[in-house]
């Protein structure tokens, strides 16, 4: 890190929620842009191959950066903890076993933007569950995932979504 900034472990957090929030803005101006030139449809179907490629590369690069070696279930609880995109979000572990997780949002930029903007058609469970499954299906093709709560939200205060992460027994 640049003398400029210095090397406190404050900074470095800054530093790490700031690129969070920049990986969110690039992804939410890129939406809308693509959303105002071509539609709506044409828009989510990007997004969607877009963030499709995205977890495989969070994938490979957390695990390699950080040493990374656990699957399934704990796997992702890790990979979670470490992506950048997850300082900004309010998040906790409801449950945890080897068998299965539940996450869920708290608070949500993302959410709160769509919110802010009067949309009324949500996309998480587009984006965000698929985001979860590829990330799972990478580090275990066991695991499934599902919507357990999904916006529409009651009031600003309550819960953006909750996701259950579970090992499928065949």
């Amino acid at each position: 890190m640049s003398k400029r900034y210095g090397n406190s472990k404050q900074n470095v957090f800054k530093l790490l929620q700031l690129s969070g929030k920049l990986i969110s803005a690039m992804d939410g101006l890129w939406f809308l842009t693509v959303e105002e030139e071509f539609g709506y449809s044409v828009a989510i179907g990007l997004d969607i191959k877009v963030w499709e490629k995205y977890a495989h590369i969070v994938v490979k690069r957390i695990g390699e950066t950080f040493g990374l070696s656990n699957s399934g279930i704990e796997g992702i609880r890790e990979l979670i903890e470490f992506d950048p995109l997850f300082l900004n979000f309010n998040y906790e572990i409801r449950e945890f076993s080897s068998e299965k997780m539940v996450l869920r949002i708290n608070k949500c930029p993302v959410l709160e933007a769509m919110e802010k903007a009067g949309r009324k058609k949500f996309v998480c469970e587009t984006t965000t569950g698929l985001y979860f499954k590829n990330i799972a299906r990478q580090l275990n093709p066991l695991v499934v995932v599902h919507p357990l709560k999904l916006p529409p939200r009651k009031s600003p205060q309550g819960v953006c979504c909750e996701w259950l992460f579970k090992v499928q027994v065949n």
